[in-house]
């Protein structure tokens, strides 16, 4: 066998369909088969330069790999319609299913290990006999270079087995090759969650349900409380997950209190990433517009004006696009089809056992009590107690479930007498025509009334919790004089023994949840016992002190945990900041939150509500702004106005911060403004009043020895000399920034250290030690989730891989960063990394997509007006244009960036400069030297915006 390749590399894995059955009826015939199929890989193999590494291995499986993609695809081409058109005898029909992935594996004693075999192996398990299917890493090499007769068809995104992330996946088209296959045999895309109980009866609903949604674009199932919406919607999501492309997706509204956040549930469920320029709603509906995909908006009847806006958007603009809605009430829109849900089926109150059983209510029941009771049976002696009990339910779900979870301390016959005396008080002494609401209130009220006073307390008390709560929080927040904290976790294992409390175990974590029912009953009851306001301000108090708790974490050794964390309890802090919003006394707490959170918002991508969060919290309290929870909450709006690319508005905040923390005499504070304000200012060009501020916010540090602040200070000192060419100092800051951060635990920041380190590295030609740093800083930054910087990493690995010529690679850290840094709405990341794209498309000869992936760099850096960014693409608009022999476009962008950069004082690279150089006299040869100095002095003479237009939508040379 010859030398295997290292490096990128593609991977083909095929095998033979029914192979074991094949051997097992017709040996002698397969014999002579194989070897015919082994002659048709080993020659295709070898006229595509492959290398073959599994020869032969369970189900006549392969593995090759070839040193380029194209070769790859000829060569899998070439083999499956060898063996579609190989004569094979009448039981040895040999079909293969064959799928292509490329990137790096590791290789060892004589095979591949890694990532990219097992996606390879997953994409071939979900493969059709005669298909071949190509990753997207694949798919993205070979697009631009197919030969005429070979086509792409996509086949969307799927899940594989055991891999988190999707694949999108695509079919090679070609004469010699059949075109119609099933559907992939992949895990649909969905976060449909999994069934805890079983689904009981309801076939003539779910029929017509099935048959309402066949038909319709918005399906409404309406019903109140308790009758079964969501679990019907969710039973035909999962029956739908075949038909639908993009997948089915649930939306839980219940925790939302906001109506604005609807768009933005939605958007962050399906994973839409936010486009400059565009609100969210309109992000979404672009993306929708596109996608086959069953939406699930469950419980709207609290946003129901927000959710009749969005959903009509989403039914004008989006075709394809089904809505499964759940509401208490229609949305009332026009082609909206209403289904209400009814009951379960009920028998006759003298029904005998066998008739008694096929009811669906009492299918219900026992399903339920069995769960609670193992060694419950419906018996002749007891079915009419349960008959009774579902008849007094009115055949409402959550009602028959709640009376069900009483089998394990009460018989039957018991829960029916209670049930019929509490009707008999409710309705005035009939036990029959109750309205459904009011049973199933009752229902609630007789499971309320058979708690013991302190279980009563520590149900309603739990209401005050939006999206579930740890056992912790529930201690802190429902304990009072009449509960003691150690006697939380046994009233909560009874509440849950009585299917009040669901618990939920997510990463080895259990948090708690109520049903939206119960969750309405509790808040009722908590006001009813005059405890609302008290559990509110508890609730309030408790996350304010997680938040006071977590902000110094996020700054040191333990960020990964403050993180996760806070986005847990995510839901919790949205509602304890909408009652300090919606509270004149509660300003300061707002204040102090904004201040504790910001932090958070920036690193988990919460840009666009932390942001609108906290101008709404500066603007309640703007008549009282002498307190430093004021000034540092107006830090957090500048930062994270500054990370959205707004850069007026954020110097706006910091300079107010400035003013006040000066006043207060607030030393870490005036020192942390002047440090931000110093970000916005460098990132203008104007180095000089950066460099002032910066060493101004040193200086204060460095006196009150806050060695946190210190090396932030440190760092973006090393950013300016960076900048302006002076790579021996930049190094030096970042050094001794790296060792305060070393120090202090604080792994985002020594990410922010080594990846500057990275950088200067590259400047100065070391490229493998770059690559260290920048991979060391990128392992950081992944192991504490931080989604605003890792694309930068990955950014700048794709710029050191382009370097050295290894597109693939580039291509594929260049592909991870877009994708993050769309999803969490970082415009100054987008801009870098639109360039690297750029200049990828370039190296490779792809000048119109070089073109095009400049142009989407300056629709994020006409807003950021970020100069060092602009000189930087100038710069790949001049080799673009140089490439292309257009001098006449050239030589005024080459004359106003060589202005540019000296007013700046911001100098290339010692390579940049050289490779510039002698394009540029490559440039002057083709000219004369009247037509070159005309040239260059139009281009020195043109405005910022002139220069970007010209640039990016040039004359015809």
């Amino acid at each position: 066998m010859s030398r295997l390749p290292t490096g990128t590399i593609t991977f083909l894995f095929a095998d033979v369909e029914n192979n074991a059955q094949l051997w097992e009826n017709y040996p002698e015939a397969m014999q002579h088969a194989v070897s015919r199929l082994d002659s048709i890989i080993s020659h295709n193999v070898s006229t595509f330069n492959g290398s073959l590494v599994k020869p032969r291995g369970e189900g006549e499986s392969l593995m090759v790999v070839f040193k380029t993609p194209l070769s790859a695809l000829k060569a899998t081409c070439a083999i499956q319609s060898d063996c579609i058109s190989e004569p094979w005898g009448e039981n040895t029909l040999l079909r293969l299913r064959c799928a292509l992935y490329t990137g790096e594996a590791e290789l060892r004693d004589g095979d591949y290990f890694g990532t990219v075999v097992n996606r390879a192996a997953r994409l071939r398990a979900i493969t059709h006999p005669g298909q071949v299917v190509l990753g997207e890493t694949t798919y993205q090499e070979v697009v631009t270079c197919l030969p005429s007769d070979f086509q792409l068809k996509d086949l969307g995104i799927h899940r594989l087995k055991d891999l988190e992330t999707p694949e999108h996946i695509w079919q090679l088209l070609h004469p010699g090759l059949p075109e119609e296959f099933p559907r992939l045999l992949s895990t649909q895309l969905h976060n449909l969650p999994p069934p805890s109980t079983n689904f009981v009866g309801r076939e003539h609903v779910l029929a017509e349900i099935r048959e309402h949604l066949s038909g319709a674009q918005l399906l409404t199932l309406t019903g109140t409380g308790g009758c079964g919406k969501t679990r019907l919607s969710l039973q035909v999501a999962q029956e739908w997950l075949d038909r639908t492309r993009d997948g089915v997706w649930f939306i839980e509204l219940a925790p939302i209190a906001n109506p604005s956040l609807v768009p933005r549930t939605v958007a962050q469920v399906l994973g839409i990433k936010d486009q400059p320029g565009k609100s969210v709603t309109d992000t979404v509906l672009d993306a929708l517009s596109r996608s086959n995909v069953i939406l699930m908006l469950d419980n709207c009847e609290h946003l129901i004006e927000a959710c009749v806006l969005f959903v009509r958007q989403i039914v004008n603009q989006c075709p394809q696009v089904r809505i499964l809605a759940s509401s208490r009430e229609p949305l009332g829109l026009v082609g909206e089809i209403v289904y209400r849900v009814p009951s379960l089926s009920v028998p006759k109150l003298n029904a005998p056992l066998e008739e008694a059983q096929q009811s669906e209510a009492v299918a219900l029941f026992h399903d339920r009590a069995v769960q609670q009771d193992p060694n419950f049976q419906l018996s002749r002696e007891n079915i009419a107690s349960v008959v009774q009990i579902c008849h007094r339910l009115d055949g409402i779900p959550l009602a028959i479930e709640l009376a069900a979870a009483r089998i394990r301390s009460l018989e039957a016959q018991v829960i029916a007498t209670r049930l019929d005396n509490r009707f008999r008080l409710l309705s005035g002494g009939s036990r029959t025509s109750l309205p459904r609401q009011q049973t199933l209130r009752a229902l609630i009220d007789w499971s309320y009334d058979l708690l013991h006073e302190e279980e009563r307390s520590l149900l309603c008390r739990t209401s005050v919790f939006t999206g579930g709560w740890t056992l912790e929080a529930m201690e802190q927040v429902c304990s009072g004089d009449d509960i003691l904290p150690e006697e939380i976790k046994p009233l909560l294992s009874s509440l849950i023994d009585k299917s009040l409390v669901m618990p939920d175990e997510r990463d080895g974590k259990t948090r708690y949840r109520l049903l939206e029912t119960v969750r309405q009953y509790g808040l009722d009851k908590l006001m009813e016992r005059g405890e609302g306001i008290l559990l509110r301000e508890r609730h309030r108090d408790h996350y304010l002190q997680l938040s006071v708790k977590s902000a110094p974490l996020l700054l040191g050794s333990e960020q990964a945990t403050a993180l996760y964390s806070l986005e847990a309890e995510h839901d919790n802090i949205r509602r304890a900041l909408e009652w300090c919003l919606g509270d004149m006394e509660g300003a300061h707490q707002s204040l102090q939150f904004g201040a504790n959170l910001w932090r958070f918002w920036m690193m988990h991508a919460h840009l666009f509500e932390g942001r609108a969060y906290l101008k709404e919290a500066l603007e309640q309290v703007s008549a009282d702004r002498a307190s430093p929870d004021f000034a540092n909450t107006l830090i957090g709006a500048g930062v994270l106005a500054w990370c959205q690319g707004d850069p007026e508005e954020a110097s706006e905040y910091l300079k107010e911060s400035l003013q006040l923390l000066r006043a207060l005499g607030d030393k870490q504070g005036e020192a942390s403004a002047l440090n931000n304000l110093g970000l916005v200012v460098m990132e203008q060009g104007e180095y000089t009043v950066a460099r002032q501020l910066h060493e101004e916010a040193l200086a204060i540090r460095r006196a009150i020895q806050h060695e946190g602040g210190i090396h932030v200070s440190l760092n973006n000192l090393g950013n300016l000399a960076f900048f302006t060419g002076d790579y021996p100092n930049a190094w030096r800051y970042y050094q001794e920034s790296l060792e305060l951060r070393r120090r202090m635990g604080d792994k985002q920041n020594m990410s922010h250290s080594l990846y500057n380190m990275g950088l200067v590295a590259e400047r100065q030609e070391r490229n493998e030690e770059a690559c260290r740093l920048i991979e060391e800083s990128l392992a950081l930054r992944r192991d504490i989730d931080d989604r605003h910087t890792i694309g930068f990493s990955l950014n700048a690995l794709g710029d050191l891989a382009l370097a050295r010529g290894d597109y693939n690679t580039s291509a594929r850290y260049l592909q991870e960063s877009v994708h993050l840094f769309e999803t969490v709405g970082d415009k100054r990341g987008l801009a870098e990394v639109w360039i690297t794209l750029g200049n990828l498309a370039l190296a490779q000869k792809h000048e119109q997509a070089a073109l095009a992936s400049y142009r989407e760099s300056l629709i994020y850096l006409r807003t950021l007006n970020n100069k060092w960014s602009i000189a930087r693409i100038l710069d790949s608009f001049f080799n673009l244009y140089v490439a292309q022999q257009n001098w006449l476009v050239a030589v005024p962008i080459a004359a106003h960036t060589l202005f540019m950069r000296h007013s700046m004082g911001a100098p290339r690279s010692e390579r940049e400069e050289n490779d510039f150089t002698q394009k540029l006299a490559e440039v002057q040869k083709n000219l004369s030297t009247e037509e070159f100095q005309h040239l260059s002095e139009q281009g020195r003479l043109m405005s910022m915006e002139h220069i970007l237009d010209f640039a990016s939508q040039p004359e015809p040379n």
